[in-house]
């Protein structure tokens, strides 16, 4: 079964892992995390933004560079449940290789959705289709609304920065589109 918790910056998808991994943790079930090589921000961990870790759990990531490191990685007897935090970091094969893993193990891949310019981000559309359980969380817009979309804040080339608060903020669909534009007409 694949679950895939999308959303933008802020919508507490760490938060999410952490309580999946818990509960199945407390439950005597086998798991197995891995973080993107990319992900530089906390060091190989998967950290939420209210500072729980996975590592008190007793939970170390796996950090690998691509998809296939992630399935070529995974046990002889697969765990009960895989995470893999911050998909969109991974190449757009990810699907296929998790499309290779028995039904019964509980795969969780969170990430963003979207890049900060609006379009699909790497494998998590793709994702998304073929998702069991797809889950988008919002986080809260600087106007007070829902956000669904991140806003990148600070100059950039292509579509990866890999930062956090300093350089994204969540936005609602209306203040993302007036900082697009805004943006456009600054350039």
């Amino acid at each position: 079964m694949i679950h895939v918790v999308c959303g933008p910056v802020r919508a507490e998808k760490s938060t999410t892992v952490y309580r999946l991994v818990s509960r199945a943790l407390r439950s005597k079930k086998t798991v197995d995390v891995c973080v993107p090589k990319m992900d530089t921000r906390s060091n190989g961990q998967v950290i939420t933004h209210s500072g729980l870790s996975l590592a008190t759990l007793g939970i170390i990531p796996r950090v690998v560079e691509s998809s296939r490191e992630v399935y070529m990685g995974l046990p002889r007897e697969y765990p009960d449940l895989l995470v893999i935090d911050e998909g969109q970091f991974f190449d757009i094969d990810l699907p296929l290789w998790l499309e290779k893993i028995p039904d019964w193990v509980y795969i969780v891949v969170t990430g963003l959705d979207l890049t900060s310019d609006g379009d699909p981000f790497g494998p998590m559309g793709h994702l998304l289709c073929i998702a069991d359980e797809p889950e988008k969380l919002t986080a809260i817009c600087v106007c007070g609304a829902e956000a669904t979309r991140s806003a990148c804040m600070v100059e950039k080339n292509g579509d990866v920065l890999v930062g956090g608060g300093e350089a994204y903020v969540p936005m609602c669909k209306k203040c993302w589109r007036a900082h697009q534009e805004h943006r456009q007409r600054n350039r």
